[in-house]
């Protein structure tokens, strides 16, 4: 299954080509947003439902049949009981032509405002974000909350996640435990840099590998005790039984790769609300028998969700992880090379 994380990205810029279907007559908002206290930029999707008189794709890339022109669209700030910590005014604003599908890929607008002037580590905990969207031919009000995650966080007991090298070989010291709230989805990913040198040139390459916790899993207990006699919902331990075997299963050999260079090893760690994952998951299971999108949007349409992520410092081999790379039972076929 793939990871979440592209996602934040494609709802934005590419072109969805799945058809609503809606009641004869009504227009529905279909609004797409997914936000960050990290954001320099909020931007969402709004777009319409409409029904096609004639040929579908003619109408499909008519600019007029997609876009709510003059919407009035607010974004705003708020505690766990409703009080307004802010409200910011989204705009039409053109953006990058989207790319080919059924739908008009030019022009390609969307609603955007600048953040919210807070530091959103000292707002009480529950504060949310909440979308109201306003378009002069709908029925009523559309309108979505999210509740703003808790900054990501990894856990290391030894300080691990500080070193600029790490060592395969002191299993005790290499676990990263991974911090996980129960009301929100945590995705952990490690990103495995190399090269491989093929047609006389060096072709950047990477693998990522993935954990997911859902909703509701349980977190790490109890504080009391010392960081490393926690219990944690999931933790990766960064040595040579879990590192080599991962590197052997994701790097095929290929005839054509003469060798190969170890760039370095990434650590992120991403937390959404549980929209976000509900919305995912569901699309992942729909049927011919089943077919209805997961949605949080009242009077309408589509998915408004927050996250947040984290990116640790990468981390290189030492001399000793290195050589067992190159040459070790697991990877020693996968030609890597201790050279510049």
């Amino acid at each position: 299954m793939k990871s979440l994380i592209p996602i934040l990205f494609l709802l934005l810029c590419s072109c969805k080509n799945d058809l609503e279907v809606i009641q004869p007559g009504k227009t529905l908002p279909i609004i797409y947003g997914l936000v960050s206290p990290q954001d320099s930029v909020y931007r969402i999707r709004l777009t319409r439902s409409f029904l096609a008189e004639g040929d579908i794709e003619t109408v499909a890339r008519n600019p007029d049949s997609l876009y709510f022109y003059n919407a009035d669209v607010r974004l705003q700030l708020r505690t766990a009981d409703g009080g307004i910590i802010g409200e910011k005014e989204m705009k039409l604003t053109q953006i990058e032509d989207k790319t080919d599908g059924l739908f008009v890929t030019h022009p390609n607008y969307i609603y955007q405002c600048n953040p919210f002037d807070v530091s959103f580590k000292d707002l009480p905990a529950g504060a949310e974000f909440n979308l109201i969207v306003e378009v002069p031919d709908a029925d009523s009000t559309a309108s979505a909350q999210s509740k703003i995650p808790e900054e990501p966080e990894l856990l290391s007991a030894l300080g691990l996640l500080t070193k600029s090298t790490v060592n395969l070989f002191h299993f005790t010291r290499n676990v990263v435990l991974i911090k996980h709230v129960r009301e929100f989805y945590t995705e952990f990913e490690l990103i495995f840099r190399y090269s491989e040198y093929r047609l006389d040139s060096w072709v950047p390459k990477e693998f990522v590998y993935t954990r997911k916790i859902m909703p509701g899993e349980p977190q790490y207990y109890p504080e009391g005790q010392p960081l490393w006699r926690r219990e944690y919902p999931d933790s990766i331990y960064l040595d040579e039984a879990f590192m080599y075997p991962l590197i052997s299963n994701r790097i095929n050999e290929d005839p054509e790769v003469t060798s190969r260079q170890f760039k370095e090893i990434e650590l992120r760690v991403f937390n959404a609300d549980a929209e976000f994952a509900n919305y995912y998951y569901a699309g992942q299971y729909l049927t011919d028998y089943n077919n209805q999108n997961y949605s949080n949007i009242i009077n309408g349409l589509g998915l408004f969700a927050s996250y947040w992520t984290m990116t640790y410092p990468a981390m290189n081999l030492n001399n000793q992880s290195m050589d067992s790379l190159c040459s070790g039972r697991f990877t020693k076929n996968l030609k890597f090379r201790n050279w510049e």
